[in-house]
């Protein structure tokens, strides 16, 4: 049962802590990554979005990744917004209910 105990408590751990940095990370990195490979887009709007992602936490690297006319297939982007987020309340949900 102490095994159970220690697995239980580090996925917790995972899930509620470094998941979500390890995430959000993910979706900052894609978006700024996206914003320097697109010749096609002004310095002005690059600047804005660059700063949305960066500056408003969440809202910034979602906006751009699921409302701006990116490179990005919407295959990918969806994999990494919404399949990340799903992933993340399907662990927690389930960890709740083992403890």
């Amino acid at each position: 049962m102490a095994l159970l105990e220690q697995a239980v408590t580090a996925l917790t751990s995972f899930y509620t802590s470094t998941y979500p940095v390890v995430l959000y990370g993910t979706w900052v990195v894609l978006s700024l990554w996206d914003l320097m490979r697109r010749e096609e887009m002004t310095e002005r709007d690059r600047l804005l979005w660059g700063g949305a992602v960066m500056f408003l936490p969440l809202v910034g690297p979602l906006s751009y990744l699921l409302l701006s006319d990116t490179r990005l297939s919407w295959n990918l982007r969806m994999l990494v917004t919404a399949g990340g987020a799903v992933v993340y309340v399907a662990a927690t949900t389930a960890i709740a209910l083992l403890t």
